[in-house]
């Protein structure tokens, strides 16, 4: 079973003054073919889209969150308030190059796979990438990566486990529809 962003919605064809209603389910990528004359084809119209993010995609969201709220202190969205600021600068200097390293390899995926020209280590700003383009392997890779990588000395699981933070239960209440939404992913 694909663990792939599903999407689904309802393409409406105007044809020679007659609509046609479809209802359309895309796994992964896909395209959408309309097996009409086009030269009759007046409009075309999308409703009720709805993209659904892989299990690896949510998790990865969230564990973005939980580390940028440790690093720069708690928003109304992530953690709460008792852990603002929690950690000393000392602990958060040797979690903060794992987020570089995982910006390079955003700016790196978006030049490779977008068509864009963003230049690797560069000040662009690429956070995050929108939930439709988000590859399975790259979530599943670096949220690992940012969950577990203690190669400069502290890793998010052990900030986490330092605050008595279940990381498990913070992705399975995490609110990945608003994260879309707040980051215009969708």
């Amino acid at each position: 079973m694909c663990d792939c962003a599903k999407t689904s919605f309802n393409i409406i064809v105007q044809s020679s003054g007659k609509y046609s209603i479809g209802q359309v389910q895309i796994t992964g990528s896909g395209s959408v073919t309309i097996d009409k004359d086009p030269k009759n084809i007046n409009m075309v119209y999308i409703a009720d889209l709805q993209v659904v993010p892989s299990k690896a995609a949510i998790r990865y969201y969230a564990i973005c969150q939980l580390w940028n709220d440790l690093i720069w202190g708690a928003d109304t969205y992530g953690l709460s308030a008792e852990y603002n600021n929690a950690l000393t600068p000392e602990q958060k200097a040797k979690m903060y190059p794992v987020g570089v390293d995982h910006r390079t390899a955003l700016q790196q995926w978006w030049n490779d796979n977008m068509g864009t020209n963003y230049v690797v280590g560069s000040d662009q700003d690429v956070r995050y990438m929108p939930v439709a383009s988000m590859g399975t392997d790259f979530a599943a890779k670096w949220a690992d990566i940012i969950l577990n990588d203690a190669e400069y000395g502290l890793s998010l699981q052990q900030a986490c486990d330092l605050l008595k933070i279940n990381v498990e239960d913070f992705i399975a209440r995490y609110d990945t529809a608003g994260f879309l939404t707040r980051n215009d992913l969708w």
